[in-house]
Order: structure tokens, then sequence, then C-alpha cells
């Protein structure tokens, strides 16, 4: 068992005996009803006592003791993951003690509490519900394979109701760390606070803000990367209407669509005309990153001379918030600065957003950021990364309602760096796909998930001008209907459903 940071095993044990003991103080509580609330449920029962631990480490052995813990041998445990529920399964079980080892594929985060829920085999005894809650250890060391934690230094945030904001920056500054930026986040009707935090103590700092306020979400300042690394086929590839079609002659200049990116060049020519609203999230002494966020710009509204050469949207108004910035060989963005231009992209009244970048941590806040923005009906498409994973998950594609874009090529083949896994929902193109750069003026190939998930959005844009109330769920099942499979029949992890095409909703 780890002995880093100081966290609490803490278990929720529903236990009919407990229940007794409680409704027996309760004058108003019904004998009747106290006997139906165990009548169901066989006797004996096993009991887990609660026990106090240290956090824990993916890796390590839990254990926990209790009584007729062998009545639980057909009994099933899930915990719940960043993602998805997922099967955990005793290593060790006899009368008086349960034992799991705690999986290092396991998508969990460092600092984070998960439940580790049972309940009984149908065919077998019926025991009454039991959970267990558990607590990783703050840690700045990644488990995840394919590539390292990257995180702003000696940083941490908090996302806060304003009610809490005070106290919160009241207990940070008695911990030792210093406020350094206050957001009001309108939109999401949350403040966003960055504290500075020494180097050497912030994982513990960043656990006891967690224990102090279990209610408001705290995480480090995470880096995330743009999704892409080095034909006309694409437009092809997905059905897209040749000539004039209506994205380029009706009610398509209504639709706001909104980039999470870096800064679009506007000098280009393609661009210099085009109805787009850029607003910047970096600090004055920060490089944008203009390459990127030109090419996504160009694939989406660029007023090329050729049909072909053409964005998929020209007419329509880009909302561009930029985060991306230059940062030696590389570009990234912080989780600062993606909350801070979600909240902006809200207030624009944006329906469609494109999020090309993608970072290897759950990051507590941003999840709480993009409930928010789904809650306002907001669309979200995001790459699926290009670091080759097949075992682990990249964000916030992986996030529930975000739509997570994988790449493929003119033969539709994989792109060979794409990330893989159960959270891929489409395929687009996304290889040496031919778009403007701002290298003096002139057009580029481009391969990556970036250059694909703006695709998948265009043809989301069709449903939306069909239907302006389009819910996710309803317009996951419309692309769905509206798919090349590839790959394994059906759903897969390489291409998810499969190449996205366009409907006919503007013939």
């Amino acid at each position: 068992m780890s002995n880093i940071g100081i966290v609490t095993f803490i278990l929720l044990l529903l236990s009919p005996i407990l229940q007794a003991q409680t409704h027996n103080n309760s004058p108003n509580y019904p004998s009747s009803s106290r006997q139906n609330a165990t009548s169901n449920y066989p006797s004996p029962q096993p009991i887990i006592s609660p026990q106090q631990h240290v956090c824990v480490e993916q890796g390590d052995l839990i254990h926990f003791s209790g009584q007729h813990l062998t009545l639980l041998t057909h009994s099933q445990f899930k915990i719940q993951t960043d993602r998805l529920p997922m099967l955990i399964k005793p290593v060790q079980l006899s009368q008086q003690k349960i034992s799991f080892k705690l999986l290092e594929k396991l998508p969990l985060t460092a600092g984070r509490s998960y439940m580790i829920n049972m309940t009984s085999n149908q065919n077998q005894q019926n025991f009454p519900p039991q959970s267990l809650r558990i607590t990783l250890c703050a840690s700045n060391q990644s488990t995840l394979t394919g590539f390292t934690l990257n995180r702003e230094k000696n940083q941490l945030l908090a996302l806060s109701s304003t009610t809490h904001t005070n106290s919160i920056i009241h207990t940070a500054e008695r911990l030792g760390l210093t406020l350094i930026k206050h957001d009001k986040l309108k939109q999401l009707t949350h403040d966003l606070l960055v504290f500075e935090a020494n180097e050497k103590t912030i994982n513990a700092d960043l656990q006891q803000l967690r224990l102090h306020f279990p209610d408001i979400d705290f995480d480090f300042n995470h880096h995330y990367q743009s999704a892409s690394s080095p034909r006309h086929y694409a437009k092809d590839q997905i059905n897209w209407p040749k000539a004039t079609s209506c994205f380029e002659t009706k009610t398509i200049t209504k639709l706001n669509i909104g980039i999470i990116d870096g800064l679009p060049d506007l000098s280009q020519l393609e661009l210099a005309h085009q109805a787009i609203t850029v607003q910047s999230f970096l600090n004055d002494n920060e490089q944008a990153d203009k390459q990127h966020a030109t090419a996504i710009a160009g694939i989406l509204v660029g007023q090329g001379s050729k049909q072909q050469s053409r964005g998929l949207l020209p007419h329509s108004q880009l909302v561009a918030a930029v985060v991306l910035r230059r940062d030696k060989q590389r570009s990234i963005a912080t989780a600062q600065s993606i909350v801070r231009a979600l909240d902006w992209l809200i207030g624009q009244h944006v329906r469609l957003i494109n999020f090309s970048l993608a970072g290897n941590r759950h990051n507590t806040i941003i999840t709480k950021s993009i409930e928010q923005a789904v809650n306002n009906n907001v669309l979200l498409f995001a790459a699926a990364g290009n670091d080759g994973m097949t075992k682990q998950v990249a964000y916030p594609a992986a996030l529930p309602n975000v739509f997570a874009i994988t790449a493929i090529d003119a033969a539709q083949r994989l792109y060979r760096h794409a990330n893989q896994g159960s959270y891929i929902d489409f395929a687009a193109p996304g290889v040496d796909i031919w778009t403007m750069s701002d290298d003096k003026g002139q057009g580029k190939y481009h391969s990556g998930t970036s250059f694909a998930s703006p695709y998948a959005l265009a043809i989301a844009a069709q449903y939306v001008l069909a239907d302006p109330r389009l819910s996710p769920k309803t317009l996951y099942q419309k692309l769905k209907s509206h798919t090349t499979d590839l790959g394994n029949a059906g759903h897969d992890t390489a291409f998810g459903w499969g190449l996205v095409q366009a409907g006919n909703q503007c013939h």
C-alpha cells in the first residue's frame, strides 16, 4: 500500500442492521416497515468493516476485512472509471478478508476519488448493494503510455461556484498558495481561479484542497497539444455537395461555428474577407500558433478560387478562440485558456465547436465546463489525437457528449498515428489534406486527426440547419445512420461507426 499523500478510503455500507438501528431511533418509523426493509435479503449477510487507509496508487493491492465475505463469491464489482464502469474482480476472498488489485491499465486520474459498486448475481443470493469509495494519491507522474504529462509549472486551478470562491481563496492562502488569476465565467456561471503553488508541495496542496472542498473541482493546469503532423479527395470522400450548394447560398450565414485553436492568419487572401471573429486567451508574452489554426479555418470557411479548394462552409461565421501558443518546438494550450475560451464561445451563441487539440489527462475542470456547454445546447467535435495509443484515451475527445473523430486517407486506411479506443465515434478524411498555411500565403498538405474533425463538424451543420434545437444524442444517431462502415462490422476501436457522409438536407 502506498504511503504518498493523506487520503482516506471511505466505505459506504448499506447494511440492514445499520438501517434497523437507525430506524429504531426514529419514533415515527413503523415496525412493519422495518421488517419489510430486511425481509428481502437472506441471513447471514456479508459485512465489510469500515477502515482508515492512506491514498492508493494504481498497481496497489487493496485489502478490506469483514464478516461472512465468502457470501460475495458470485457478486459483481465495478469501478466507475473516468469513462465507463469497468469490472474489477477480487484477487482474494475469504470469510474475513477481500482484496482487489487496482490495475495500472484502468483509466484513472491521480488525486480523484472513485466508487467500487457491488451488485448481487440474480441467480445467486441477493444482498443489499454496497459501495467502496477509494482515492488515488495525487501524483505528477503519469501512468499513461504514449506521451508524457505536461502542465504549467507551479499552477493549480479551481472551478468554483461564486458562493464558495472567497472561502477557497482563504483556505488556499492558508496553505501557502497565491491567487494569480480570477476569471468570472458568465456563461458557465462559475469562477475560474489560478493559484501559484510550490512545485515541491503541489501534489499535497491539491489533495488538501480536494479534502477541504469535496464538491469543488480542482486540478492541474494541464497542457493540450494540436492534434496534427505532416488532396482534394476529402470532399468527394464524404459525399459533399458539388458546385454551389445550400451551404454557400442559404441561411448558413446564421450559423456560428467556433474553433478552440491558435490564431488564424487573416492576412491570407482566402480568409481576408471572411466573417471571422477572433479573441485571444493568451498572455501578452505568449506567441500564438498561426499555422495550425489557419489550416483549420481554411478547411471550414476558406474562400478559394476553385470549388475543391474552397472551405466547406465559406459563408458561415467563424468565431476563433485563441488558446494555442508556441512553446519551443511544439504548440500547447492550457486547461485555463480552454475553459475561458469555452465560456466566451457560449456567449457568442456558437452552436458547433471544433477542438483540434488533445491531452493525456482527464481534467476535472475541463470536464465540468464541457458539461455546462452541452447544457447550453453546444455540439462539440474533437480530434482523437495522434499518439498511436490503443489502451489509453485522449481528452477532450473521450468525454461524454463530445464527438471523437479519427482520420483516414484517400484509400480509407486509418491514419498511422491515430489513437484507437472505444471512445472513437466516427472517421473523416484527415491525411494529406491540402489547405492554406501561413507560410508565404501558399497552400500545404496536412495530416492528422486535427484535420478530420472539421469535416465531421461541417456535416453536422447540415442537421443543425434542418433542426436548430438538435441535441447531441439525436445528432449522434443521424451521423451514425449516414456512415460508410470501415474495419470490423459495426462499431470498432479504429474507425468508430465508420466514415461520415453528408446527407441530403440541403438538396
